[in-house]
């Protein structure tokens, strides 16, 4: 790409990075700075070295080695304090970086578990998948909600995030301005320091990608206590055994501290579905076991 970035940039219906001028869109080369990272533009956030580490309070980098045995330390069964996940966490993969636009790229690193505003997905299929995992024993639940989950949103933490799939630093750049650029009511412009808005252009894609980090870490550390189906902000956690559904409570506890977020206290609980043969999802449905 050459030439100033003076004119605005912005998504245009087909969601490409373009430019408009003269009524028309200008479609840019978003290959043409393959590479650049997040850590290319810093400044963008505070809390980051020169390497894109993020630290947490004190200056500390937040540990991201894990093991064969345990939980990781970051996440845990128990009570304390955890650090802040940090997007380098070898539990979320490796990053994938390429050239392609911004929406396809991100897509295709979520995984199966996750059904809220993807492309031929939707609320009947998590609830066949739930449907199919309770058919097969597992009865107790740990049903999950995020209070103001979309509120909520760390930008750094989700810059991070996006940055481990999209590395060119104009698509980065326009998304933390998009970020930071507030809601407009009655005429006030009102900024907030965390978050995207519901309703958003792109609010849905970007809970996608902090959501994928819940769903990713699940994989590597805890599928072993049940399955896990996601629908945007809300979430079961389907297990075999009380005991399972116990740890795996703990195990959210941590890990949504390390995410930033908390769970909604009495939304997120523990159900045995033998206690309660027709129950109600968070998806608006209602469903004989």
């Amino acid at each position: 790409m050459t030439g100033s970035l003076a004119t605005p940039l912005t998504f245009c219906p087909k969601m490409r990075l373009c430019r408009r001028s003269t009524g028309s869109w200008e479609e840019l080369d978003c290959s043409a700075s393959g590479g650049e990272t997040l850590s290319a533009i810093e400044g963008l956030r505070g809390g980051a070295d020169a390497g894109g580490t993020t630290r947490a309070a004190g200056g500390r980098a937040v540990p991201t080695s894990s093991g064969p045995q345990g939980p990781h330390p970051q996440a845990g069964e128990a009570g304390g304090a955890k650090a802040a996940l940090d997007p380098a966490d070898p539990r979320l993969g490796p990053p994938d970086r390429g050239p392609a636009g911004a929406r396809t790229d991100l897509e295709a690193s979520f995984l199966p578990s996750s059904f809220g505003f993807r492309p031929k997905r939707d609320a009947h299929q998590a609830l066949e998948c739930i449907r199919k995992e309770v058919n097969v024993g597992a009865r107790w639940v740990v049903e999950i909600d995020f209070r103001d989950f979309f509120g909520s949103l760390d930008p750094g933490l989700l810059l991070g995030l996006v940055a481990r799939r999209v590395s060119d630093r104009r698509v980065l750049r326009l998304i933390r301005q998009w970020m930071s650029a507030g809601v407009m009511e009655d005429g006030v412009t009102i900024a907030a320091a965390t978050g995207v808005p519901q309703g958003g252009l792109i609010s849905p894609l970007l809970s996608n990608v902090y959501g994928h980090a819940l769903d990713a870490i699940w994989a590597k550390e805890a599928v072993h206590l049940g399955s896990i189906v996601r629908y945007a902000d809300d979430a079961v956690i389907l297990c075999r055994s009380e005991a399972a559904a116990q740890r795996a409570y703990r195990w959210l506890q941590g890990t949504a501290e390390a995410l930033k977020l908390s769970l909604h206290p009495d939304k997120t609980r523990i159900v045995d579905l033998r206690d309660a043969p027709t129950a109600s999802t968070s998806w608006g449905f209602t469903s004989d076991w």
